[in-house]
């Protein structure tokens, strides 16, 4: 699993939500505000990355969930987006790496 950093080393604020960052932004899906954005396909997660300006300074990272993380939305059919909504206390920086 991808996920886009913004900086070489991944850091808490990587891995925060919209509905955190943003907090006076009014949601259409508060679920998926939620939720942070990672990638099945490094390569779909870049061709995504390259038609979003605000990610072409991001940095990729390898995400390996263990058991306990949170919850993954099914694989999409068009890409390789999922949701993923982590449970407050996982160690999330101990699985990540940048790449």
């Amino acid at each position: 699993m991808y996920r886009f950093l913004e900086a070489s080393t991944p850091t808490e604020y990587d891995f925060t939500s919209h509905w955190v960052r943003f907090p006076e932004r009014k949601y259409t899906d508060e679920c998926e505000a939620r939720a942070i954005s990672v990638f099945d396909c490094l390569d779909e997660g870049r061709m995504s990355k390259g038609a979003n300006r605000v990610m072409r300074k991001k940095t990729a990272s390898i995400v390996t969930l263990r058991s306990g993380a949170g919850h993954i939305s099914p694989p999409a059919l068009r890409d390789s987006h999922r949701n993923l909504w982590l449970f407050k206390d996982y160690p999330i920086l101990e699985c990540c790496q940048a790449i």
